[in-house]
């Protein structure tokens, strides 16, 4: 069912628990949309008209349009002939899916690593966790990820089932131009919230570069562009950078 075709959510499950009663009470009805995956290419990365993301800022309700498509590419790998799996989403935590299907599919292998680009860990507790007789079913992978957990809880699901090494956290400016680029293999995950104007990123064009050395030698990439925390207009501006 999930990423085969656009999926509405209408219960408080998943994102939709953000704001669902203040949702239901001004609107009527809450609800919000878990787009389909496309195979293609960086060109049909774009913004959609649906909403994705809702929450109470500033006492304020708040809904958010998210990305026409999610959508997966390939990426040249540096000094390899393969090409490697990039993935584009609006909301983090369909990054807990791409992960399990691209293991499922032998393209990356066991105990690698997580480098988590962001200016959130994204490592609260989900309210359950992965029944382990069913890791190898990524339907229910995909119910899992879209009913259970959230943009801030989508990374301990991953380390608790020792499918991955651990997290490494670079959610400073500093921390992510003072990161040596590693000799081992490993998944690269980034939030393009870590360029929102709060982060006040002054090396502005130094990190671009620094997360594109990173793409390239990764083993898999995934991309958030997080509608809730930063225009996604120039969340897509900054995706160009990093990707083309």
């Amino acid at each position: 069912m999930y990423y085969s075709l656009p999926v509405t959510l209408d219960s408080p499950i998943w994102n939709n628990t953000f704001a669902y009663d203040e949702r239901v009470n001004v609107l009527g009805e809450a609800k919000i949309i878990v787009p389909q995956l496309i195979e293609w290419m960086i060109n049909d990365v774009r913004r959609g008209t649906n909403i994705v993301f809702a929450e109470m800022i500033d006492d304020e309700l708040q809904e958010f349009q998210g990305l026409e498509s999610l959508v997966c590419l390939d990426y040249p790998s540096a000094g390899h002939w393969e090409e490697k799996k990039v993935y584009i989403m609006d909301n983090h935590n369909h990054a807990l899916y791409f992960w399990y299907r691209e293991y499922r599919e032998s393209n990356i292998k066991k105990w690698l690593p997580v480098i988590h680009i962001d200016q959130h860990s994204d490592m609260k507790e989900p309210l359950s966790w992965i029944a382990m007789d069913r890791e190898d079913d990524l339907e229910y992978i995909a119910q899992y990820t879209n009913e259970v957990c959230t943009i801030a809880d989508f990374i301990h699901p991953w380390l608790k089932t020792w499918i991955i090494d651990k997290c490494i956290q670079l959610r400073t400016e500093n921390g992510l131009l003072d990161y040596n680029i590693p000799e081992f293999s490993y998944i690269l995950d980034i939030d393009i919230d870590f360029w929102a104007p709060e982060m006040r990123i002054e090396q502005f064009d130094r990190t671009i570069q620094k997360t594109r050395q990173l793409i390239a030698e990764a083993s898999l990439v995934t991309i958030a562009t997080s509608p809730c925390f930063i225009d996604q207009e120039r969340a897509l501006d900054i995706v160009d950078l990093l990707i083309k």
